[in-house]
């Protein structure tokens, strides 16, 4: 039976010539052998493999099976990736709501990748009104985060921001006032 956590990280280890040459084959023999405890860690990575086709072949339905595992057993990256898998209808349909209601989990425990996922979604209107002050809410928490490109977008929103109060000054309002009540 073993120790997941150990299979995990020897499962990697082969996966990037870590130590040992390249064997993607054993890299999966050892994921799975984690992702069959219950290892979080192992489940993600294992869903990483089928994602990408690297050891196994390519095969999004059983990306989304071990993705949704490491997800409902509190993993953040897992629960991101998860998020892009029905944000890009990878292996399901394309589902925006579900896209964000995983981004959300992930972004409440602090995954920068989920926060910028978030922003853009508000930034750009993706399966949800654009808003934004939202938008650079989640992006500044992602680019406080050093997630690079939070930081571009939110330095594009802020300047896009700062053009249209240019161009759409708000009126002084004490003029308003004076004007109205003499």
């Amino acid at each position: 039976r073993g120790l997941a956590s150990a299979q995990t990280k020897l499962g990697l280890i082969y996966a990037h010539d870590h130590m040992v040459p390249m064997d993607l084959a054993t890299s999966v023999y050892w994921l799975q052998k984690a992702a069959a405890q219950g290892d979080t860690d192992g489940e993600n990575s294992l869903a990483l493999s089928y994602l990408e086709g690297r050891g196994v072949e390519q095969d999004y339905s059983q990306a989304i099976i071990w993705f949704r595992r490491a997800a409902n057993g509190g993993s953040a990256d897992a629960q991101t990736s998860l998020g892009v898998m029905y944000l890009e209808g990878l292996g399901v349909p394309r589902d925006y709501f579900t896209a964000m209601d995983w981004f959300f989990k992930a972004a409440a425990q602090g995954h920068a990748n989920a926060e910028y996922n978030l922003g853009i979604m508000y930034a750009y209107g993706i399966g949800v009104a654009r808003q934004d002050g939202k938008a650079r809410r989640w992006l500044s928490r992602a680019a406080a985060r050093r997630h690079r490109l939070a930081q571009h977008e939110l330095e594009g929103l802020l300047q896009r921001r700062a053009e249209f109060r240019r161009r759409y000054p708000l009126p002084d309002l004490r003029r308003v006032k004076r004007n109205l009540y003499g």
